[in-house]
């Protein structure tokens, strides 16, 4: 079946061996939300830990700058959390 879609070398191995196109199409949608949520990841993780840097490294002047800096860590760690669960849950749609 010849379709107008690109797909991976996975997916097109499933539709060049007469599997289900709309399974190819529902796995090719989850590698590339995967890929971006990677990619959203790892930057979310790469301001966690830089922060967290900050963070350790910093004389605050008074405990209302500390507290509002460990908020911000706190925001960046759940945020992080939510991600990681939108990319396992992505993660079992692709390998589907």
């Amino acid at each position: 079946m010849k379709t107008s879609k690109r797909y991976t070398s996975s997916t097109a191995q499933i539709i060049a061996k007469g599997g289900n196109v709309m399974k190819a199409d529902i796995m090719e949608t989850g590698e590339l939300y995967c890929e971006k949520l990677h990619a959203i990841r790892d930057g979310i993780r790469t301001d966690y830990w830089a922060l967290h840097g900050q963070i350790a490294g910093h004389a605050f002047d008074h405990g209302g700058e500390q507290v509002a800096a460990v908020a911000k860590l706190s925001q960046l760690g759940l945020a992080l959390e939510a991600i990681e669960n939108a990319y396992s849950v992505t993660n079992a749609v692709r390998c589907f």
